[in-house]
């Protein structure tokens, strides 16, 4: 169950990410704004999933070895930082896959 919630989680800071998309779209051209942009929903993605794995974890409902390390550990460390390191390499790799189909993809006609 902690997996699938930590999952469900991604529909809040996607969600976010999206409409600040939305609203500044020139954002992903300028390296600093990105960065601070990735950064931010790293924050946000891995605080999600904190609150969600700690829940677990104070309830005594986590089973994996990991977390027997004790809470900053295994939770804020592990899954806090972890989350934010690997949400701002996902996004890394994202504008990558963006900007690459983006030179390839023949402009959309309005029918």
């Amino acid at each position: 169950m902690v997996v699938v919630l930590r999952a469900a989680t991604h529909m809040i800071f996607s969600y976010v990410g999206a409409k600040y998309i939305q609203k500044h779209p020139d954002m992903a051209h300028d390296f600093k704004k990105s960065l601070l942009f990735s950064l931010v929903l790293g924050v946000l993605h891995a605080g999600c999933e904190v609150i969600v794995v700690s829940l677990f974890y104070f309830a005594g409902n986590l089973t994996e070895a990991y977390y027997d390390k004790g809470l900053i550990s295994s939770v804020m460390l592990l899954v806090g930082i972890g989350t934010v390191i690997h949400s701002m390499v996902d996004y890394w790799l994202a504008q990558i896959v963006w900007k690459a189909v983006g030179k390839k993809a023949a402009p959309v006609r309005s029918v």
